[in-house]
This record gives C-alpha cells, structure tokens and sequence, in this order.
C-alpha cells in the first residue's frame, strides 16, 4: 500500500458518499485498515495510562477519576507540569499537533494539496512568529521553567507510548513539541474569538454603496471604545516580537477594498456566532458561606472537546478546572481561595492597511517616511504533491496578506509578545481578589471579560 493511497484513503473515506464512485478503492484501503485482527491500525490502540510519571524534576502521581479526568499531584511545580504534558498528550496529541500544524502553515505536509490555502494564509498571517515572541517573552517569569518541564513532559510520552490512530492513518510522526507550541494554543485561541474581517466587510458595503448603509448593517459594538494597549506596556516597545509599530497612524492610500480579497480572507475567519455567558450570586441569596460562580463559555462544539479537564496538586496549590489540549495551566477553574472564569468581550483588537507602493516595488509610503516590505520566501511542504513557494512580507504594522492583486497589512493585538499565560497562572494561584485583578492586567490576548468569587467577596472586572 503506498502513502498516495494511505494519506487519500481518510480524506476518501470522508467524502466518499459524494463520490463514491471515484473513491471507492481508497475507502476500502481505509477500512481494511481496521480489519479485526488483521488491521494495522489496532497497534495504536491505547490500553492503559500511566499511574506514575518519574521525571528529572522528580516523580508525579496520575489518577483519573470516574469522568475521566486527570488528577495530577506532585512535590515540585516542575514535576507537576511535566505530568501534566504527559498526561495531555498520551490522551490528545493528535488534537495538539493538528492545530499546531494549522496555524503553522503545516497541514499539507500531511494531508496533501487539499490545504494549500490554508497553509498559505496562516504563514502569511505570522502565527508561528507571534508564538515564537511571546514564548521568548516569558522564558525569564515565573511561567518560563514550567512550560519548559511541560514540553518536555509532552515529548516523553511521544517517546514512551503508543502514538493515536491518526498518526498511523496518515503515516506520518508528530515533531517535538516546544515552549511556542503551547503558545500558538493561545494565539490559536485568541484568533478563534477576536479574529475578524468585519471591517474590511464593512468598508466594501461603504465603497459599494454609501457610508451610511454600511454603518446600518455594521453598527458599533461599543459607545465607548475600550483601550487595547494596556497602561502597563511601554508603546514603544509593545509588539516588538514581530516588530511592529503601533504609535503611528499610515497615510490614507484611498484604495477600494475588493471583494475578492474580502472573500478570500474571510474564509479563514472564526465563527461570528460564538458567546459566552456568566453571573454571580452572592452569598446571601446562595443560601451558603461563599458566593457561587457560574460561567458557560460557548466555544466550538467538536470532537474531541476544545477543552481538556484537570485537577493539580502541587507543593504549594490545589487547582481544578478546564485547560485546551496544549497548554499547562487551568484556564478556568477554582482553587482553595476562589473561582473564576471568562467570557468574550468582543472588542475591535484589529486593524488593516493597504500601501501606496513606491517604484522599486518593495518600498511603501508611511506617513512622511518611505519604508520596504520584510521578506522571506517560505516552502509549504505537500504530500504526495509539489511543494509550493510562497513570500511571506511583513510591513511596519504586521504581517501582509495578499490576494486578488490586493495587499492587506494585519494589525492584531495577538500578534504581540503577550502575557497570558503568566495571567492565568497567577490566577490558578490566586488567594483572593486583589490577587485575581493582578493577574488579570497582564491578561492581553484574547480580550476577556473576567468573573471571579471569593470566600469573602465577588467581583467582575473587565
């Protein structure tokens, strides 16, 4: 069986019903695979966990309970999060590496032609750059020696257990994974719920027809425009991860946006439906001693769930509550002292330019100053195909998609060196309010609102 047939059998099986005919040799190569006794994939099948994970931190306790979830104890912090990084990753590597990939620009290497697009745009968009900011940015905090004991714990268990199925199906071994990885979770995260096009949406209504029917059908969210650079970043070096410039406005170019470009952009953009909500109810009204904390975050419904469940106990704090498949620390949750949670705030984070281009082709005006495009020429890996060539170009406001002969400068918040995950282990360690608005400040990426309660009050703060 060759790898043309085995990569093209599970993108078969998928779409077989549509084309049944042409597919029907892949589909069948597929479920062969899943042969009683006789397939090959049932090598992958996972039989146990792991009780105990030793490391050069020292050794970690592993139990999942009844539901399923992990509970996870040990001595050190670095012990902790290391099995913290085996445990996710013996139960959702596959999930870990797909969306790594995706926002890598790495999924053709896999699965083939069918994805060039979105390899393309995730490449040009600078994700992986952004991750690779931000986990340099906090190497040096609390947070650095920890995500670093969790790569590694996620590397053993690619070492010592038996890779998922998907692996076996698309023949192909997960790369180790790193302090970025985790961090092109939250960029993956921040992208899925302050990601949009909407803007350009609404300039093309205005250009169309007039400025008015475009306010009508895109009003704004916001009476009062909320900061997106925090009194805590210096303005001048904010964004200095990717290099980017936030402290001057560019030349008005003019430029009609077209609706090629505003098509083809908005094919990669989240879901516009997703919402959360939360409440308080104080302790007077609860019937207790403490108030009650509910939050229903409305993420992706998808198979296996967008968030992993998890109860740590280490040396110095207990802390249960809901992570991605990714990242170390409890995102929502409660410890010993409160509980908290988040929902989407909504906010305009994002901003476009064009350029007027001057006539070397890779200088453009900027206010008063000319200034050239960055460029690096980049080759999208295909399996079983050609590999593709692109030019990713970055311009003082951020990366630089094109399409449909039209330049498009992205400037997002979550392309900065950010502190979220400091933030939420600051929270996971909290001991009361003032501790959980401190490590609120440093929440940048994506812009949340924040529902906490104590033993002693509650509060929201956004």
């Amino acid at each position: 069986m060759n790898r043309e047939t085995t990569r093209r059998a599970v993108l078969g099986a998928a779409l077989g019903a549509g084309v049944a005919g042409g597919l029907l040799t892949s589909a069948s190569s597929f479920l062969g695979r899943f042969a009683p006794l006789s397939g090959s994939v049932w090598g992958a099948a996972k039989t146990g966990r792991q009780s105990t994970v030793d490391s050069p931190h020292g050794p970690a306790e592993v139990r999942y309970d009844d539901e399923g979830v992990p509970q996870i104890s040990a001595d050190s912090e670095t012990a902790l999060y290391f099995a913290t990084g085996y445990a996710q990753a013996t139960d959702r590597l596959f999930q870990m590496d797909l969306q790594r990939r995706l926002f890598r620009g790495e999924l053709s290497a896999v699965v083939g032609d069918t994805t060039l697009d979105s390899d393309e745009f995730h490449r040009k968009m600078m994700f992986a750059q952004a991750a690779e900011a931000t986990a340099e940015h906090v190497r040096e905090t609390a947070v650095g020696p920890l995500l670093e004991a969790y790569a590694d714990g996620v590397n053993a268990a690619i070492e010592s257990e038996s890779l998922p199925i998907e692996f076996r199906l698309l023949e192909y071994e997960p790369e180790p994974w790193t302090v970025a990885d985790s961090m092109i979770v939250e960029k993956v995260i921040a992208w899925g719920l302050t990601g949009s096009f909407r803007t350009l949406r609404k300039t093309l209504v205005a250009d169309t027809f007039t400025a008015e029917m475009a306010n009508q059908l895109y009003p704004d969210r916001f009476a009062e425009r909320p900061r997106i650079i925090r009194d805590h970043h210096d303005p001048e070096t904010f964004g200095a991860g990717l290099g980017i410039d936030v402290d001057v406005d560019a030349t008005e170019t003019g430029q009609t946006v077209r609706k090629e470009t505003v098509d083809w952009l908005s094919g990669f953009e989240p879901d516009p439906k997703l919402g959360s909500n939360s409440w308080l109810v104080s302790p007077e009204l609860s019937g207790g001693d403490a108030p009650v904390v509910s939050n229903d975050p409305h993420l992706q419904l998808q198979a296996p769930p967008v968030w992993y469940e998890m109860h740590l106990d280490g040396p110095d704090h207990r802390v249960r509550g809901v992570s991605f498949p990714g990242v170390p620390f409890v995102v929502i949750g409660e410890n010993n002292d409160g509980a908290w949670g988040f929902t989407n705030v909504g906010a305009d984070v994002i901003d476009f330019y064009t350029y007027d281009r001057l006539e070397d082709g890779e200088a453009y005006r900027y206010g008063e100053e000319t200034r050239e495009f960055e460029t690096q020429t980049q080759e999208i890996e295909v399996a079983d195909g050609s590999n593709k060539e692109i030019e990713v170009r970055r311009s003082v406001h951020g990366p630089v998609v094109e399409e449909a002969e039209q330049e498009v400068g992205v400037a997002w918040t979550g392309h900065a060196a950010t502190e979220t995950s400091l933030a939420i282990y600051e929270l996971a360690h909290s001991e009361g309010v003032e501790d959980a608005r401190r490590a609120a400040a440093k929440f940048e990426a994506p812009t949340q609102n924040l529902v906490y309660g104590s033993q002693t009050v509650a509060a929201c703060s956004r």
